[in-house]
């Protein structure tokens, strides 16, 4: 038969196992119901438009979301802004922002270390290139640039 004191024991145990999944739950709903963005970057070569980043950015929360503004975080540390149209984004809502790389001086595409995508709440979201250092350097071609 059990003791009071083990039963005492296994009850607050449980508790706290039970109240432990109950956080866990609640933290899940709140990530899941705020609006979250996610960026994906893509490299085209085209000979008539020369070659060009291709920035999506994608709501993938519930609630909506602004893009305030876009750049592109350059090798020495500047940013050169290339979207900075406020556009509201509802829930799997979509923007596909061209970056054309004549604009860059005609400097190699991976001078260009990231883009960043800066939201109403002030929150900076960033997708590096550097997943990309293999297909921009078997594509790229400098003369399409020009």
């Amino acid at each position: 038969m059990l003791q009071p004191e083990k039963f005492s024991d296994y009850l607050s145990i449980l508790a706290v196992m039970l109240s432990a999944i109950s956080l866990y739950i609640s933290y899940r709903n709140y990530r899941r119901d705020v609006s979250h963005l996610q960026i994906s970057l893509r490299f085209d070569v085209s000979p008539g438009r020369g070659s060009e980043y291709i920035v999506r950015v994608t709501n993938d929360g519930r609630r909506p979301a602004s893009i305030i503004r876009m750049s592109a975080r350059l090798k020495n540390g500047e940013q050169y802004p290339v979207f900075d149209t406020l556009t509201l984004l509802t829930e799997t809502q979509f923007k596909e922002v061209s970056v054309p790389m004549a604009g860059f001086r005609n400097e190699h595409p991976l001078y260009i270390r990231a883009f960043e995508v800066q939201d109403s709440t002030g929150r900076v979201y960033k997708a590096r290139t550097w997943k990309l250092w293999w297909h921009v350097r078997r594509v790229w071609k400098p003369e399409l640039n020009r």
